[in-house]
Order: C-alpha cells, then sequence, then structure tokens
C-alpha cells in the first residue's frame, strides 16, 4: 500500500464570484510550483510502491471553463499531470450543475444585497445576504440543500432563480471540442457523473445511479474514444451501493472527498481513494492542508 496526496481543485480564475470565489490564476501557479518541488507528480495509474519522493495526484472537478483557459496552459508551462473530471451533461449541453446554479444565483441576490426566504419542509429560512457574508451563507445554503432529493432541491433553487433581483451571470463550462483538446494533451479524463446529484440521497434508486455511473462513462468513451476508469463522487457522496455499481461499471478509480490521505492499495481491483479540497486564495493556508495538517491537528486534540 502507499499513501498517496490527492488535491481537488474546482474553479482558477481572476473573476469575483462572492458565494463561490475561485483560486486566484496566481495562487494556483504558486500552488504549481509549490508540489513540484515537493512531490512526484503523477496520475492514478502511475503511482509506485516504496518510493522515497511522497506521490501526489492533482484533480479538478466540474469541468469549468475556466480551466481550459487558465489552468490547463500552466500545466502545460509546469509538465504538470492532472485528472479533469466533468459532468457529461454539462459537456454536451448547456446544462448547468445545481451547486453553481445555486451559486450563480445568490451572487445577484448578493449584489442587490437582496434578502431572501427559503422553505424547506415546514421550516423557513431568512437571509440577508451581501458580498461580504455571501460565500459563508452560500456554505450554510449548499448544506442544507444537499441533503435533499434532486427533486426537492430543484425546486428551490428555480424558486430563487425566478426572484433574483438582477440578470443571472451564468459560469461557463468546457464544451466537447475543448475537452477533446486538453485529452490530447495529455489530461486524464474521469466522469463526474450525468448530472452532478447527491448520489448518497439517491442509492435507492438503483436504476438512477446506474445511468449516473456507466452512460456518463459511455458518453465520455465515445466522445474521447478512450477508456474512462476515473469516477468522482459529486460532492464525495457516496453509500455502498454506489462503490459497487462503480466497480460494475468498469470503473478502476473511484475520487472521495473526505479530506485525507489516500491510501492506494496496489492489489486490489478497484481503488477507493480520499482527496484533500484545495480552494483557498492564502498559500500557505493551502500548503497546512497539503501536508494534512488539519487532521494532524484534529487527531491530537481528541
Amino acid at each position: 500500500m502507499s499513501k498517496v496526496t490527492i488535491l481537488c481543485l474546482h474553479k482558477i480564475t481572476d473573476e469575483h464570484f462572492p458565494s463561490w470565489p475561485g483560486m486566484s490564476i496566481k495562487t494556483f501557479e504558486k500552488l504549481l510550483k509549490f508540489i513540484s518541488k515537493n512531490y512526484e507528480i503523477c496520475l492514478p495509474s502511475d503511482v509506485k510502491e516504496n518510493v522515497i519522493k511522497k506521490q501526489l495526484i492533482l484533480t479538478f472537478d466540474d469541468g469549468f471553463e475556466d480551466f481550459y483557459y487558465n489552468a490547463f496552459p500552466l500545466l502545460k508551462k509546469h509538465n504538470i499531470p492532472a485528472v479533469l473530471n466533468v459532468v457529461v451533461n454539462c459537456i454536451k449541453t448547456d446544462y448547468q450543475i445545481w451547486t453553481q446554479q445555486l451559486n450563480d444565483t445568490l451572487d445577484a441576490y448578493a449584489k442587490e444585497s437582496k434578502g431572501f426566504e427559503i422553505q424547506i419542509g415546514e421550516d423557513t429560512f431568512e437571509y440577508n445576504i451581501n458580498i461580504e457574508n455571501a460565500e459563508k451563507l452560500a456554505l450554510e445554503i449548499f448544506k442544507k440543500l444537499l441533503s435533499l432529493t434532486t427533486e426537492k432541491r430543484e425546486l428551490i433553487v428555480f424558486k430563487l432563480e425566478e426572484e433574483a433581483p438582477t440578470k443571472i451571470n451564468r459560469t461557463k463550462m468546457m464544451n466537447t471540442k475543448q475537452l477533446k483538446e486538453v485529452s490530447d494533451a495529455g489530461i486524464l479524463i474521469g466522469s463526474h457523473s450525468l448530472s452532478h446529484p447527491n448520489l448518497k440521497i439517491e442509492d435507492n434508486q438503483s436504476e438512477f445511479l446506474k445511468q449516473e455511473l456507466s452512460e456518463s462513462k459511455t458518453q465520455l468513451e465515445k466522445i474521447l474514444n478512450k477508456p474512462v476508469e476515473v469516477f468522482a463522487f459529486p460532492n464525495g457522496m457516496y453509500s455502498e451501493l454506489g462503490l459497487e455499481l462503480a466497480k460494475e461499471a468498469g470503473y478502476k478509480y473511484l475520487l472521495l472527498v473526505d479530506n485525507d490521505i489516500a491510501e492506494f492499495k496496489h492489489k486490489k481491483e478497484l481503488k477507493v481513494l480520499d482527496r484533500i479540497l484545495i480552494y483557498s486564495n492564502n498559500h500557505y493556508k493551502n500548503i497546512f492542508r497539503i501536508n494534512n495538517f488539519h487532521n494532524k491537528i484534529r487527531r491530537w486534540l481528541k
């Protein structure tokens, strides 16, 4: 078994998004220089046993267009391999994942300092959002909605959209042409499902799970003319049934986000790997998490 640090990144952009700020291009390049100096950066299939230098896998989730314009050029510049996990419906159509749909909508409210209500069951939650508190409130709302079924969550987000006080600026996703280009350049493409649902909540619907796992793989392989062996569970949410069906679908590497170092079990056919979420624009906070100090301190405090 090998211990491997696997990083999970999302948006790399200098644009300002109050509800979910991306990592700036400058901060991202600092991160690349740091990991290049201190780690052997590889793809999942290249992880080795008994190596002196620590190994690291760099992954990106969702397939935002800023990966193509901002992250991809710097990865090429520094000759760094990476895994890009994409939501297939976003690549093929104008579909928007619910998390980004929520954040884009909340940005519209925040820019106008407009309050709103969210009804979940019999509970009503009131929010007074603005530029300063948008990130904190967006995370709070995300956690509330994450536990809902897709249908219930969509009703809430669509209602927020309809009542938005100003035009909603939609975050752009990559298209099939861009995906093929980065794949041809050596970026490993993984599936991040068809539609980015909470696969843990929906695990009572095995056919739905199979479609999200198997159909996303099939469609990506058709686009790329390459095998797709990586699946990243949306929001890191998974169940034992989801793991089992992912194995049946033919994936070799399953990516989670439990924010810990991954245990890479070489002899196992299916490798279930943890990742560490990296999102700060503070370079030293990112180094802190990359070195897993957040877990070391938590365990020490216990």
